[in-house]
């Protein structure tokens, strides 16, 4: 090989490494920028949703929902009985096992 044509070479993979060390460099730097801030904006989400739990627990209506929401669950859970229970009778009395009159008093 000649001795101009090994310089050329030798300046063309420099100059390859360097532009492939800036793209890769830069993208790496890139995203670890974009790590660090999504991580502060996780962080920031995370005490604003503490601040909103306390003042909630605090808040009268919250409690009012709260306890409402029990009641909810607790009617839908008697409704659910009072079904089975209608079912129930429903099959004894077609079983003939319960007589009408006594339908009634359930």
């Amino acid at each position: 090989m000649k001795p101009e044509t090994k310089e050329l070479l030798v300046r063309y993979k420099r100059e390859c490494y360097h532009l492939l060390y800036q793209h890769f460099h830069g993208k790496i730097k890139e995203a670890q920028e974009l790590d660090k801030q999504e991580a502060i904006i996780d962080l920031e989400m995370d005490v604003i949703k503490a601040r909103l739990q306390k003042k909630m627990a605090t808040d009268p209506d919250q409690a009012r929902l709260e306890e409402l929401e029990t009641k909810k669950k607790q009617v839908r859970k008697a409704k659910g009985q009072n079904r089975l229970a209608s079912k129930q009778l429903a099959i004894e009395y077609a079983l003939g096992i319960v007589a009408p009159e006594e339908q009634e008093a359930y």
